[in-house]
Order: structure tokens, then sequence, then C-alpha cells
């Protein structure tokens, strides 16, 4: 990497930094567990990289050179939610996490069965605004993206 801009984002070219990226559509996200995989990406028909293993520098400006954004693992027990101190606790946490890493966002990613009549499908909603608020307030242009487990 060359010299880190005075801003502290790892990208050394300014049009690289988050919020500077066209919409693409017809593309997709996909999901980093890891290592180097990345390397071997079509990175054509990538729009977003969702980090769920190691956070790595060289991933990011790369994928942001691509024009792809990058974005948090944002799993979490539905049972830990509940209480709005707690969710929102959360949620400081990830949007503090995205800034220092230079993030563009979250995927929260919930695999749990939820209820709809339970105290965790009301927390889950409130996640989901809740996140989404604080994340576009404190990253401008960041996106959060929500993939859930639907039973059938």
């Amino acid at each position: 990497m060359g010299v880190v801009p005075s801003s502290g984002c790892q990208c050394d070219d300014l049009h690289l930094r988050a919020g500077a990226y066209p919409c693409f559509p017809g593309r997709s996200l996909c999901f980093d567990v890891g290592q180097k995989t990345w390397k071997s990406y079509d990175w054509s028909q990538i729009t977003t990289v969702a980090v769920f293993g190691k956070y790595d520098p060289e991933l990011m400006c790369y994928a942001h050179s691509k024009g792809a954004r990058v974005v948090l693992k944002g799993d979490v027990s539905l049972k830990d939610i509940i209480d709005p101190t707690v969710r929102a606790a959360w949620v400081a946490q990830k949007v503090d996490l995205a800034k220092t890493q230079y993030m563009d966002g979250i995927n929260l990613d919930i695999e749990q069965e939820v209820n709809c009549s339970s105290p965790e499908y009301e927390a889950l909603t409130a996640l989901v605004k809740e996140t989404t608020e604080h994340f576009h307030r404190e990253i401008e242009g960041s996106q959060v993206n929500v993939h859930f487990i639907v039973g059938y």
C-alpha cells in the first residue's frame, strides 16, 4: 500500500473511498469468508462484498477499485436485542467498527426462526430500522443489506 490519506482511509485514491459508487443493476452481493479467495472472484459481477472472515484492508481497497462496496457482517442473537438498550449498543458498536475500518455499511444476516407474534419479531423490526437510521446518519452513502432465512 502507498501512503495513507489524511482522512485515514486505507485506499490511496480518493475516488476509492466509501460513498463514491454508482449503481450497477444486475450485479450481486457475495460473501467473503476469509483468506485470499477474493482474488479469484469475477469482479464484473459483484456490487457488494459482505465480509464474514477477518478484516482485510487489501480486499477493501481492491473491491473499491472495482466499484464494489464492502460491508460488515451483522449477525446477532435475536434474544440479545429484545432489550432496546442492548440493541442500541450493538448498533453503535457496528457503526463504530464500520467507520474505523472504512466499510460501506452492514449486511444484517439473521438466520434464526422468528414467530410473528414474538418479542423477537418486534426486536428484529426495530433492529433493521435503527441500524438503517444510524448507518445512514453516521456514514454518508452507506448501505444496509438484510438477509433472513424464511421458513416455508
